[in-house]
Order: structure tokens, then sequence, then C-alpha cells
């Protein structure tokens, strides 16, 4: 009987070790899969001019400065030929903002992750990593 129990809390020990590995003490590079590269590893592709749309159900303008950030320096060349996709992508995205997405405390987050994720989707890639705002005015 006290072999059972000693075989049993041996187990849960063991168990209990290999939890606490796996999910506390998990090697950094295996955790950091998911992780976005750090801003040094990125390459910028500013647009040139400026975002100026209609806010929707609004008299409102809404005025945007876009800076792209890209995994691949290479990519930068082949967005240049299609900025005219670009452009498209995000005025459809910005064009469909009201007053109240604009006045969210959120909505450049928003707009990062579903922007990278429209142009990468438009323009076939996934180099686009995330999306930085110089100017966001709506008046």
């Amino acid at each position: 009987m006290k072999k059972k129990i000693i075989i049993i809390a041996a187990v849960v020990l063991i168990a209990a070790g290999a939890a606490f590995y796996l999910f506390i003490l998990k090697p950094s590079s295996e955790k950091n899969v998911d992780e976005k590269p750090a801003l040094e590893d990125l390459y910028s592709y500013p647009l040139e001019d400026s975002f100026i749309t209609n806010v929707k159900d609004s008299n409102k303008l809404f005025k945007s400065t876009i800076v792209l950030m890209l995994s691949s320096e290479k990519v930068s060349k082949e967005l240049a030929d299609k900025e005219y996709v670009i452009r498209d992508t995000i005025l459809f995205q910005l064009r469909n903002l009201t007053e109240d997405d604009l006045r969210s405390d959120d909505i450049q987050d928003k707009l990062r992750s579903q922007l990278s994720g429209d142009l990468n989707a438009a323009l076939g890639i996934d180099s686009i990593v995330t999306v930085y705002f110089n100017d966001f005015v709506m008046q």
C-alpha cells in the first residue's frame, strides 16, 4: 500500500514538473514564434500623398498619412509599381469609418491590423508587418 502511494506521488510530481517547464520555463525561442520582428529589422515604405476622405454619415473629413513597415526591402521596389492598389485598399477602409469609430481609443490599433491584412491580401504578399500613422486627423 505504501509503495502505491509513493509511486502515485512520484508520478504526480513528475507531471507537475513537466507542466511547469512547458508552461512557465519554456525556452524563449519557442515562445516568441508569433511575435512581430523588431523595428530595426523592418523597412519603411512611406506613402507620399496623404489620404483625405469623407467621414461616413458626417460632414467631416478625415486625413491620414501612412507608412508601411515591411519585412523585406525587396518588396518595397515591387510596391512602387502597385501603389494604385495600395491607395485603393486603404481608401476603401478609411471611407467606411464613422465619427464614433475615429473617436474610439483603439481605432489606430484596429486599423493597423486591418490595413496590414487587407494590403497583404490585395497585393498577394505577406511582407507588410504593420502600418504607422504620421497624421490622424478628423475635422
